[in-house]
């Protein structure tokens, strides 16, 4: 009767770790497969993305270098774009604004600026392929502002008195004053001949100002990560392009190289079963 009930117990015993080991054997074959599969799905991810990468590496290192490349005056025909197949004239003179003057109007456009009289526009020649961004009249003259400098017309006549990106301008009858990115607060007293900066004045006034004081040593964290995405919070503003230049030269290689690497598997596998054939 023991004999009997060992034996039973043995078997049931035994049949368990049978199953059991037949379950851990199809888990393992599925788990197989699924990597297999995750592998697959992988290189062929990899292939299609290795375009856009690349090329979002290279235009990040185009914007970086944008200003010594001088990317903004360089023109190209983009009709061979999808995005670009509707109105390219209409986006390039995009309305910037509309600004009142004492016998019209002045259309401000991202290449050019027009002087409206009646029902009559006319290009300003000299301003024809900036990006106006606001027009102020002073007793100095009428000023136009740009991402590539300050210009000023004084009897129908625009003369560029000032380069760089102009963020603000203002002026009376004896100063003009602007705001340059990169320069920050600048003042002329001799009509733009002569630029003083400003920041000594700014930086006592707003030290006054115990809220801004406080502040001082703080930013936004909307600021702080575009910065760290920009590379601003590591290298610095001017510097900015050694982190950019870096991420995107190794996006590039690891997509070149990668490439390489899947090249060479192809064509292993395909001498292998090349040789299992001919076998």
């Amino acid at each position: 009767m023991s004999t009997g009930i060992i034996a039973s117990h043995l078997f049931r015993v035994a049949k368990y770790w049978s199953n059991k080991h037949n379950s851990d054997t199809r888990k393992n074959t599925q788990m197989r497969l699924l990597l297999t599969s995750a592998r697959r799905w992988h290189g062929g991810l990899a292939i299609i993305l290795v375009f856009p990468v690349v090329l979002m590496a290279l235009t990040a290192i185009l914007i970086a270098h944008g200003k010594s490349l001088n990317t903004r005056n360089i023109y190209l025909n983009p009709n061979w774009l999808p995005g670009y197949q509707h109105n390219i004239a209409g986006n390039q003179q995009e309305v910037r604004g509309l600004i009142a003057k004492e016998n019209g109007w002045w259309l401000l456009t991202r290449a050019g600026l027009f002087d409206i009289v009646g029902n009559t526009a006319m290009l300003v020649p000299t301003l024809a392929d900036k990006d106006i961004r606001s027009v102020v009249a002073t007793p100095q003259g009428t000023l136009a502002l740009s991402d590539s400098g300050l210009w000023r017309e004084q009897q129908g006549r625009w003369t560029q008195i000032v380069q760089g990106n102009v963020m603000q301008a203002s002026g009376n009858a004896d100063t003009i004053v602007i705001i340059v990115r990169g320069k920050g607060p600048l003042q002329s007293r001799d009509g733009g001949a002569t630029w003083t900066s400003l920041k000594p004045v700014v930086n006592a006034a707003l030290a006054q100002n115990p809220a801004l004081s406080q502040q001082a040593d703080k930013i936004s964290l909307a600021q702080m990560i575009r910065d760290i995405h920009r590379g601003i919070a590591f290298a610095g503003d001017k510097t900015q392009w050694i982190w950019v230049d870096t991420i995107a030269l190794l996006l590039i290689f690891m997509s070149g190289s990668g490439m390489m690497m899947w090249w060479y598997k192809q064509k292993n596998q395909m001498r292998l079963r090349s040789a299992i054939v001919e076998r």
